[in-house]
């Protein structure tokens, strides 16, 4: 069962807003009669007598501060549950503080708690003051001293253990976005119950301005699962030829299969005859005493047959003139 939901909640604890129109919707979309709805997520609601104003939708594969969003399910399928939430806010009680707060983010989940900055490259910062950490915070960075960029790291792991891709970068602003809207849907979600994040919205750099005070969320996804690739069936075998260095190895080959047999597999991979015997001999230098008396005694086998066929193939032309 497609089970689709969105909900109201307070950013950054979670608590559901009571004043948040949700949805509750069973999906039941395929390539041929797609699924679609939207929902428009108000300015602003109001919670314990406490005015909360829209800050970003995480659309269940990513976040967007656009208020509308459109989801299209053509493979409903493929997934279980499928969770929407509208974040709100407060305005930050610190105005005007030249800080960047970067918090990272697990969409169709919630909010991490591990840094997502990797590095932070700002000008003018002077010897004996560092931008980031800031004040021992590995989710703030310092603007006061000049323009700069935020890296995101490339994954994060979860409490659960879940090795997390980047997604993208967002700018947090009272109120979102209120023109256009998000179009998102399921087209690249896999079997398998889970949906997956989309991964690489915005390029893993964020920049701000000198005495820039924000707070900005790092989006992190589930990835897709990982396919291991199956060997081809039906394959046609080319045999190769067997380059001996080992005379004992050689003597093997002869015994099993005898020299004919040998060479005619050569002739068929390479198509060139080669004459094991000679190889033999001039291995002969390298074989200790025991080896030599069984190659010797592998080849006067081996010549017993031969002289033996050659007669009978004399005789069998002589029938025949």
């Amino acid at each position: 069962m497609a089970h689709f939901t969105t909900a109201g909640k307070s950013w950054s604890d979670g608590a559901l807003l009571d004043g948040f129109a949700s949805i509750d919707h069973t999906s039941s979309g395929d390539v041929g009669h797609p699924d679609s709805l939207s929902q428009t997520a108000p300015d602003s609601v109001i919670q314990d007598g406490v005015t909360k104003r829209f800050l970003f939708w995480d659309t269940g594969r990513q976040i967007t501060n656009k208020r509308k969003v459109i989801w299209t399910f053509r493979y409903s399928a493929n997934w279980l549950t499928w969770n929407a939430v509208a974040w709100y806010g407060t305005p930050s009680d610190k105005p005007g503080q030249p800080i960047i707060d970067a918090e990272p983010y697990w969409a169709n989940n919630g909010p991490l708690t591990s840094t997502a900055i990797h590095d932070v490259t700002e000008a003018g910062v002077p010897a004996g003051h560092t931008a980031w950490p800031w004040m021992s915070n590995d989710h703030q960075v310092r603007t006061e001293w000049g323009a700069g960029s935020i890296g995101a790291k490339d994954t994060l792991t979860s409490t659960t253990g879940t090795t997390l891709d980047f997604s993208g970068w967002l700018k947090l602003q009272f109120g979102g976005d209120p023109t256009g809207a998000c179009d998102e849907n399921d087209d690249d979600v896999p079997p398998g119950g889970v949906v997956t994040g989309a991964v690489a919205v915005t390029g893993p750099s964020l920049s701000f301005v000198q005495n820039e005070g924000d707070t900005c969320v790092a989006a992190y996804v589930t990835p897709k699962p990982q396919k291991i690739g199956r060997p081809p069936i039906n394959v046609q075998f080319v045999p190769q030829p067997i380059e001996i260095v080992d005379p004992a190895t050689l003597i093997d080959i002869l015994r099993e299969r005898g020299l004919g047999e040998q060479l005619a597999r050569v002739r068929e991979a390479v198509g060139q005859p080669v004459d094991e015997i000679e190889r033999l001999v001039g291995a002969a230098s390298a074989m200790t005493k025991s080896q030599l008396k069984s190659a010797v005694a592998e080849l006067k086998s081996i010549v017993s047959r031969g002289e033996a066929g050659l007669k009978s193939l004399q005789a069998q032309a002589e029938k025949q003139q």
